[in-house]
């Protein structure tokens, strides 16, 4: 079962206004203990979705995107979130994959979510994956909207 994990892009991780971790909701990670022991419980296995494109959307969405825009920033997100949250649940067998962001292609691509360049956005991908993987076993996976490519419409 894929779950968003942190729906509202605010409630969870809370950002200074350059992008930068100011805090942790710690409610959040006894949320997390209780999910994961409801899928123990019934054999669910889970893949919690840690960002979603909507987070990044005009509104608290500037501050997300300055997130995104710094290295320094995502290189925070993964050793402060990513990194606790591997350690809280790595060993978790019913913890099959964390999805780093639903729909990214939104954030590269629509006015709206900040069309920031995907340099920057993989850049997340890459340090969050690389942190998964030093600190963990789960996979990781990224959520990418269907896209019909140009290939496949000129096929013979």
């Amino acid at each position: 079962m894929r779950i968003c994990v942190n729906c509202d892009g605010e409630s969870i991780v809370d950002l200074n206004p350059d992008g930068s971790i100011a805090s942790i909701n710690e409610n959040h990670w006894e949320d997390l203990d209780e999910l994961f022991n409801i899928a123990k419980k019934y054999k669910v296995y889970v893949m919690p979705t840690l960002l979603s494109f909507d987070h990044f959307k005009n509104g608290s969405g500037p501050v997300r995107r300055a997130l995104l825009e710094s290295r320094e920033n995502c290189d925070g997100y993964a050793e402060k979130y990513v990194k606790e949250f591997c350690e809280r649940f790595g060993d978790n067998e019913y913890v099959f994959a964390i999805d780093l962001m639903n729909e990214p292609d939104w954030v590269y691509e629509n006015e709206e979510c900040g069309k920031l360049p995907w340099e920057d956005i993989s850049y997340l991908f890459a340090k969050c994956a690389a942190t998964i993987h030093e600190n963990s076993d789960i996979l990781v996976t990224v959520h990418i909207r269907y896209v019909r490519c140009q290939a496949a419409r000129t096929a013979p």
